[in-house]
C-alpha cells in the first residue's frame, strides 16, 4: 500500500465494480493500478487528485442486525419486543476481516467517495460501515450519484463533482427506518402467528409454554412481513378466484357482408343492439334474468331465435360510417418494472432473473444504465448523448426527431432519483443469443421505438342494420406502422384484449363514405364462447400489480417473490405463480382476525412514509415518526393474533 497517509477511497458494493473502475482510471490516465492480497484495488497518483485512490468493494451488506438480545424460547407472553437500541453484528468472519482493514485506512485517509448503488439499499450498506467504523468527518465525504454505468469516465467525473454525502442523510434514515420496521414487524408476528398455527396444528401444543430456539428451528415456521404477506394475499385472492369460478357457455352472433363492389367484412351483433324483446328475460325467473345480465352474450335459445328471425333476411343497410385518423405514440423508456414484465413475457424470465441479467449488463458489460429504477423518462441534459447513440445504432435519421420527443422521452414528471434504463454501447457485451444479449437487444429496440413517430391507422366504425338487429364492424387499415415495424410486430401477443370487438386489420377499405349504401347478406351464424376467470399471476403481471399499487421498490420486489417461494407459501408452475396449502392458511387465518397486515393499502402507505423521510429531507425525526407509528401497528396486530390463541 502507498505509504503516503494521505490518500482517497472509494467504496463500491461489489468487486467486479471495483475492479472494473480501476482497471478503466488505469487505462484512461495511463497509471498504474494493482490488486491486493486483501482484496482492494490500487490507482496510484490519480491525476487531478494527485493521490493514490484506494478502491473498496464491501461485497453487499457487512453488518446484520443482532437478533441475539431477543429471548431464545419462543413465549408469547414475551411479545411485543422492543429492543432499546439496534446493535449489529457481522455477517461472517470474512465481513470481520473487510471491516478491519477499512477502519484501518480510514485513519489515513483525505476523502472518501461512496460508490454503492445509487439507492436506499446501497446508502445503508456505506453508511453502516462507516459508522461502525468511528468515522466522523463528512465535510470530506462525498456521494457519486449517477445512472450511468460507472466508468472510469463517469466516475472521475462524479469524483471531481464532490457532491456532499450529507445530502443523502435523509436517505440512510429512510433505508433504516426501512431496516429497523420490517425486523420489528417480522420478529413479533412471525413468532406469534408460528405460536397460533402451531397451536391449530397440534391440539396438544400449549402456547404458554417454552418453545425453545430449536423446536422453532425444526417446526414450521410461519413468516410474515409488512410487503411479503400483502404480496402474497395477491397471489391467494387471484388463485381462489380462479378455482371458484364458474364457466357458463354463451353464444356470440357474426353477419358476414358485401358490397356492391365486392367487399367483404364480419360485423358481430352487441347484446345491447338486440332487439329488446327478442332477449327480454322471463320474469318469472329471477335466476335466469341474473345470469343473462351477467353474461356477455346470448344464452344458445337466444341466439338460435335470432338466427331464425334473420333466416329470410338477404340485404342489410348501413346506417353510420365513421371514418378517421388514429396516432398511436411510441412506448416510454423501460422501467425496471417494464422490462421485468416484458422479459416475463417474451423470454419466460422470472423477475429475479430479468433483475440479475439486468445488473450483469450494467455493472459488468456497462452496456446500460442503471437498471433500479421506476423512471421512464430522460433529463434533457442526456440529449446530445441520446443523438450519438441512435447514430451510433445507425438511426441517424432519428437525431432530428430527438428534440421533438420532448414531452415523451425528455420529461421531469417521467425521473425519479434514476433516469429511464436505456442502452449505452451497441453490443451487449455477451455472446450472441445469451440470456443477457437477449434482454440487451429488448432495451435496445424498445430505445430506438422510443424516438420515432407515432404509428398511423385508419379507423373505420360501421353498423349495418339486418332486419331489427343492428351489427357493428370496427376496422383499421396502416397508414405508416412506425415504431411498430420495429418493436411492436414482435409483441402481437399483447395486441387487443382478446374480445370479439377488437379491429381487425385490413390491407384496404372502399374510398368512400359507405353510410347509407345496401348490403349483401353473405350468411349469418352463431359461435360458442365461454367466460373466463382472470390469468394466474406471472412475475410480471405480479411486479407490474405491485408497482401500481406501490408495495416494494424495484430493487426488492423480485426478491420479495422468491422469499415467498423460499418460506413455502408459493410455487412456481411454469411461467405461473400459483400459492401452497400453507401460503393460503397464512391468509386464511390473518383475514380471520381481520389483520391490516395483509393489506396493500398499509404497506403502500409506510412505502410512502419511507420516501418522504428522503425527499421532504425529514432525517432523524422523520425516522422517529416513523418507528413509533411502526411499533404501535405491531401492537394492535399481537392484540387481534391474542384473542384467537
Amino acid at each position: 500500500m502507498t505509504k503516503d497517509k494521505d490518500f482517497l477511497l472509494l467504496l463500491t458494493e461489489k468487486n467486479s465494480v471495483a475492479y472494473s473502475i480501476a482497471k478503466e482510471l488505469s487505462y484512461r490516465f495511463k497509471v498504474s493500478f494493482r490488486r491486493v492480497e486483501d482484496g482492494y484495488y490500487v490507482v496510484e497518483n490519480l491525476p487531478g487528485f494527485r493521490k493514490d485512490l484506494i478502491i473498496f468493494p464491501l461485497h453487499g451488506h457487512l453488518f446484520e442486525i443482532d437478533d441475539s438480545i431477543l429471548p431464545r424460547e419462543w413465549r408469547l407472553e414475551e411479545l411485543p419486543l422492543f429492543p432499546e437500541k439496534f446493535d449489529y453484528i457481522f455477517r461472517s468472519e470474512e465481513s470481520r476481516r473487510k471491516f478491519s482493514k477499512l477502519k484501518a485506512f480510514l485513519g489515513n485517509v483525505s476523502e472518501v467517495y461512496i460508490a454503492t448503488d445509487p439507492g436506499r439499499e446501497g446508502e445503508l450498506i456505506a453508511r453502516l460501515v462507516l459508522l461502525k467504523a468511528g468515522w466522523s468527518d463528512w465535510k470530506r465525504t462525498y456521494r457519486i450519484w449517477t445512472s450511468m454505468a460507472l466508468t472510469g469516465d463517469v466516475v472521475y467525473a462524479e469524483m471531481k463533482k464532490k457532491v456532499p454525502a450529507k445530502e443523502f442523510d435523509s436517505l440512510f434514515y429512510s433505508a433504516i427506518a426501512r431496516q429497523h420496521s420490517d425486523f420489528l414487524v417480522g420478529i413479533n408476528l412471525t413468532r406469534a402467528m408460528t405460536l397460533l398455527m402451531r397451536k391449530n396444528e397440534n391440539s396438544g401444543f400449549n402456547s404458554s409454554r417454552t418453545f425453545t430456539f430449536q423446536e422453532k428451528k425444526e417446526a414450521t415456521v410461519w413468516s410474515v412481513g409488512r410487503v411479503q404477506t400483502p404480496v402474497l394475499k395477491l397471489i391467494v385472492e387471484r388463485d381462489l378466484l380462479i378455482e371458484n369460478f364458474k364457466k357458463v357457455d354463451y353464444f356470440v352472433i357474426k353477419a358476414l357482408f358485401k358490397t356492391v363492389d365486392g367487399f367483404q367484412y364480419e360485423g358481430i351483433l352487441r347484446k345491447e343492439d338486440a332487439e329488446k324483446e327478442s332477449t327480454k328475460p322471463d320474469k318469472k325467473d329471477k335466476k335466469e334474468t341474473v345470469l343473462k345480465d351477467e353474461l356477455p352474450g346470448f344464452t344458445e335459445k337466444e341466439a338460435t331465435e335470432i338466427l331464425n328471425d334473420l333466416k329470410s333476411e338477404t340485404l342489410g343497410k348501413i346506417i353510420f360510417f365513421d371514418r378517421k385518423i388514429r396516432k398511436i405514440p411510441p412506448p416510454e423508456l423501460f422501467s425496471l418494472t417494464t422490462l421485468q414484465k416484458e422479459a416475463s413475457s417474451r423470454f419466460g424470465f422470472s423477475a429475479e432473473k430479468t433483475h440479475e441479467l439486468a445488473q450483469n449488463l450494467y455493472l459488468n458489460a456497462k452496456s446500460i444504465s442503471y437498471p433500479r429504477t421506476e423512471a421512464t423518462g430522460l433529463p434533457d441534459n442526456m440529449i446530445p448523448f441520446v443523438r450519438e447513440l441512435l447514430s451510433a445504432f445507425g438511426r441517424a435519421d432519428l437525431v432530428l426527431k430527438v428534440d421533438s420527443s420532448y414531452k415523451h422521452v425528455f420529461n421531469e414528471k417521467k425521473l425519479t432519483d434514476h433516469h429511464a434504463i436505456i442502452p449505452l454501447k451497441t453490443e451487449s457485451g455477451y455472446p450472441e443469443g445469451s440470456p443477457e444479449d437477449k434482454l440487451f437487444k429488448l432495451i435496445v429496440i424498445r430505445f430506438i421505438a422510443a424516438f420515432m413517430d407515432p404509428a398511423e391507422f385508419e379507423i373505420y366504425t360501421l353498423k349495418t342494420e339486418l332486419g331489427k338487429y343492428i351489427f357493428t364492424t370496427k376496422l383499421r387499415q396502416p397508414v405508416n406502422r412506425s415504431w411498430m415495424s420495429v418493436y411492436y410486430n414482435a409483441l402481437l401477443e399483447d395486441e387487443g384484449n382478446g374480445s370479439d370487438e377488437e379491429e381487425k386489420e385490413v390491407v384496404s377499405f372502399p374510398d368512400r363514405n359507405l353510410s347509407g349504401e345496401f348490403v349483401f347478406k353473405s350468411r349469418v351464424w352463431k359461435e360458442k364462447r365461454e367466460t373466463k376467470p382472470p390469468p394466474r399471476y406471472s412475475d410480471g403481471l405480479l411486479i407490474e400489480r405491485m408497482k401500481k399499487l406501490n408495495l416494494g421498490t424495484p430493487a426488492t420486489r423480485d426478491s420479495i417473490i422468491e422469499t415467498l417461494i423460499l418460506r413455502g407459501y408459493v410455487k412456481r408452475s411454469g411461467r405461473l405463480l400459483v400459492s401452497t396449502e400453507k401460503g393460503r392458511k397464512l391468509i386464511s387465518y390473518l383475514e380471520k382476525r381481520e389483520s391490516r397486515l395483509v393489506s396493500p393499502e398499509v404497506t403502500s402507505e409506510w412505502e410512502i412514509r419511507l420516501e418522504n423521510i428522503y425527499t421532504q429531507r425529514e432525517g432523524k425525526e422523520g425516522y422517529r415518526s416513523f418507528i413509533s407509528g411502526v411499533r404501535t401497528f405491531v401492537e394492535n396486530e399481537l392484540s387481534k393474533i391474542v384473542k384467537l390463541i
